[in-house]
């Protein structure tokens, strides 16, 4: 994993997390700027078919005027979910995300081309389109943050070998750990952050307090070395996730009591469950969803007591296809879970219920006929 070295200008733009640089893809070159809606004209597939409104009685010869505009409006109600045009095709098929970010109803997946400028395709939720956007050589609301392991706030100083600490522009930035940082996440109320840290071939969980960065609670987390993806993050203000392992979907997560350092229990309740960062997110109170980064399933798991609520099934709901933690994160939006896949299609999203662990919907990107 490699962090952006911090600048005084990156500093400035409200200090945004630092992840590693966008990865490149043999990509064909990026499309124009103008994005277009995706057109409704094709037969809806399997799974996606909107229900419309038709048991009523056959209508009278005096009602037939009057119900063709009907039925033209059935229609287009029916019309398929997530018809992906060219341009989007071309822009989701190059891609090399790096960003995946939940706002309201519209999911955003960025990344960069080769030698090219960064793109993102926007799906919304409701609709099923996919729009392309090409973003500005000075943005920074999109910066790389998969797998970061950072929140905004915390900076890596790569040449002094220390994580920074800085909240606000007004404080500035302060020095929070010197050496190994492979993580860092802030609780709930941004009054700690956890940072996950290697010494001497010791990875630990170290607890430090914002205001004036003196360091509390050390949570051991177990022998190892790089390459490595250990990190901890706090899940509200009570409980962390901590996960450890060799960044390539194998590997432990669990929960640990903040205040008394005790394991809760395991992800999943599985001595093989690996979480990697950027895929879990809160349901709903103590109740939390974590992605297992084998691909085949999802944990909705309450975080105070280790009990398993749900299992969210994504290997059947990928029919068949195997997905994998490359490209995935995890968003909960109004009760429900969005999971983002880079199988069958890079792009895919699977709609579940936190409260059965079933599939509701599934937008898979494919082309207009």
């Amino acid at each position: 994993m490699r962090i952006l070295v911090p600048t005084s200008a990156f500093i400035a733009l409200s200090l945004t997390a630092c992840g590693k640089s966008p990865a490149t893809a043999d990509a064909a070159t990026p499309p124009a700027d103008t994005a277009q809606a995706a057109p409704d004209a094709s037969a809806p597939p399997a799974g996606d078919t909107a229900t419309a409104a038709g048991d009523a009685a056959t209508p009278t010869p005096a009602d037939a005027a009057q119900a063709a505009p009907d039925a033209s409006a059935a229609a287009d109600t029916a019309a398929p979910k997530d018809c992906v045009d060219d341009e989007v095709a071309r822009v989701l098929g190059g891609l090399e995300p790096d960003f995946a970010r939940l706002d309201k109803n519209v999911l955003e997946l960025c990344g960069g081309f080769q030698d090219g400028p960064r793109h993102c395709v926007d799906l919304d939720l409701d609709t099923g389109k996919r729009t392309v956007v090409k973003l500005p050589d000075d943005d920074v609301a999109h910066l790389p943050s998969f797998p970061a392991g950072f929140d905004a706030g915390l900076m890596r100083d790569e040449a002094r070998g220390v994580l920074k600490v800085c909240v606000s522009a007004e404080t500035g930035c302060k020095d929070l750990h010197p050496g190994q940082v492979t993580a860092g996440h802030f609780d709930a109320d941004k009054k700690r952050v956890v940072v996950a840290s290697m010494e001497d071939g010791q990875r630990n969980a170290r607890i430090f307090d914002v205001a004036n960065q003196a360091e509390g609670k050390v949570i051991p987390i177990g022998p190892g070395d790089l390459p490595d993806c250990t990190f901890a993050a706090f899940l509200g203000n009570d409980t962390l996730l901590v996960s450890t392992g060799q960044c390539a979907a194998e590997g432990q997560s669990w929960l640990v009591d903040v205040a008394s350092g005790k394991t809760i229990d395991e992800i999943g309740k599985s001595p093989n469950a690996f979480v990697r960062d950027g895929q879990f997110a809160q349901v709903d109170g103590d109740v939390w969803a974590f992605r297992d980064a084998t691909g085949k399933v999802v944990h909705v798991q309450n975080v105070k007591t280790g009990d398993i609520v749900a299992t969210v099934d994504l290997e059947s709901a990928a029919t068949g296809t195997a997905p994998k933690d490359e490209h995935a994160w995890a968003f909960a939006r109004d009760g429900k879970l969005v999971l983002v896949e880079a199988r069958p299609a890079l792009g895919t999203v699977f709609i579940a219920d936190p409260k059965d662990g079933s599939v509701t919907q599934s937008l898979v990107p494919r082309p207009c006929k």
